[in-house]
C-alpha cells in the first residue's frame, strides 16, 4: 500500500504488476529502459541512486545481486531509500553448502563443464568469462545478506526458490527485511592508541 522502488529493474515488468501509480524503476542500462512501460522509470546506477533518504515503503532488487562485483553500496543505497519500519526484497542466487555442492560435483560425473562449475561455486569465484567464455554469477548465504544490511539474520524472511524440501539444493532466495523504526547509532570506543 506504498510507494516501491525496483532497483536495477530492467524493462520494468513489475509495474504491471503493482500498478503505475505506486511504483518507481532504476537501471544503471538505459537501453533496458527504453523497453519499459512503466511511467517513472529512470536510469542510475544501484550504488548512486538518485532519491531522496527514506522515500519507499519497500524497495526491491529482484535479481540484481548475483551480477554485482560489490554489492555493498548497493546494499547501502537500498538501505537509504527504504523508509523506517519499511521492507527491503532481495531476490538472488543462493550459496550452496560444501555438502550440496560436494553432490553436485559427484553427479555430474560426465558433465565437465557442470563439475567445473560446482568447483568455482566451492572457490566463490564468479565474474565474466570463467566458465569457457561464459559468465559466473556470484551467490549468497542469507547470513552474507543479513550483515550487508545490518541486521540480524534471525530477523529474515527466507523463501527458498527450486529446493528440495526447502533449502536443499535451492538455487534462489527471496530474502524480506524489516527495517527496524530508526537505526540505533553505533558508539566508536576510543582508540587505546593514537
Amino acid at each position: 500500500h506504498g510507494s516501491i522502488l525496483d532497483v536495477g529493474c530492467g524493462d520494468a515488468s513489475l509495474a504491471r504488476i503493482v500498478g503505475n501509480d505506486r511504483y518507481y524503476g532504476c537501471d544503471g542500462c538505459p537501453p533496458f529502459l527504453t523497453h519499459a512501460n512503466a511511467v517513472r522509470v529512470f536510469a542510475a546506477e544501484a550504488s548512486a541512486l538518485p532519491v531522496r533518504e527514506g522515500s519507499f515503503d519497500l524497495v526491491l532488487a529482484v535479481g540484481l545481486f548475483q551480477h554485482l562485483d560489490e554489492a555493498q553500496p548497493v546494499a547501502d543505497q537500498m538501505r537509504l531509500a527504504a523508509r523506517p519500519r519499511g521492507t527491503i526484497i532481495v531476490s538472488t542466487l543462493r550459496q550452496f553448502s560444501m555438502i550440496e555442492l560436494a553432490i553436485i560435483w559427484l553427479m555430474s560425473f560426465r558433465d565437465s563443464q557442470r563439475r567445473r562449475l560446482a568447483g568455482l561455486i566451492w572457490q566463490r569465484r564468479h565474474g565474466p568469462a570463467l566458465l569457457d567464455g561464459q559468465p559466473v554469477a556470484r551467490r549468497y548465504t542469507p547470513t552474507e545478506i543479513a550483515r550487508m544490511f545490518g541486521l540480524p539474520r534471525r530477523s529474515l524472511r527466507i523463501t527458498y526458490i527450486g529446493g528440495l524440501f526447502g533449502p536443499l539444493f535451492a538455487r534462489e532466495i527471496v530474502i524480506g527485511l524489516a527495517l527496524p523504526e530508526r537505526a540505533k547509532p553505533k558508539r566508536i570506543k576510543p582508540s587505546a592508541t593514537l
